[in-house]
């Protein structure tokens, strides 16, 4: 699991640290899932880009609700654009109408 979707889903990431510390495999397991579920959710359309982490990890802490994270990296580095930030920020809100619980 990325530690950037704590600030999107910090409940989430927190009961799996606990499941992992409880060696409680089932619920780590329903736990991965969900958070592979929401990573296609959120960059499927994305998948072919070619993109360092951090590019992926700056949307991600945006949606976390830090709005003022430039999505910009530092040359030889591309970010995504705003247009593919809004996309994935649509996409959270069409999959996730009352939050990412």
């Amino acid at each position: 699991m990325l530690s950037s979707f704590g600030p999107m889903v910090p409940d989430k990431a927190k009961a799996l640290f606990a499941a992992g510390l409880k060696r409680d495999y089932e619920g780590m397991i329903r736990l991965q899932h969900y958070f592979r579920d929401l990573g296609a959710v959120l960059f499927g359309p994305l998948r072919g880009e070619t993109r360092i982490d951090g590019a992926y990890d700056k949307i991600l802490v945006r949606l976390g609700g830090f709005e003022a994270m430039p999505l910009r990296l530092l040359s030889p580095y591309h970010g995504f654009s705003e247009a593919q930030y809004q996309a994935c920020k649509q996409r959270l809100q069409q999959h996730y109408p009352d939050g990412v619980i």
